[in-house]
């Protein structure tokens, strides 16, 4: 999933933000952030997260 919206870069100057959402063989999520200051003809890293389902509890403790 891709989702892009307005914003405020870093210098109050419009641009884009972008969030991609992609499911990975292990069955984690990565999200990569990336921004646009060029109405989205160029993109640059903005973060790169994983999610990952938290242990049931007593799990291994």
């Amino acid at each position: 999933m891709v989702m892009t919206a307005p914003a405020t870069l870093a210098d109050g100057r419009a641009g884009l933000a972008r969030m991609r959402f992609t499911r990975e063989a292990d069955g984690s999520v990565r999200q990569v952030g990336t921004r646009s200051a060029d109405g989205g003809a160029t993109w640059q890293p903005s973060y790169d997260f994983t999610y990952r389902p938290a242990r049931e509890a007593g799990a291994g403790e």
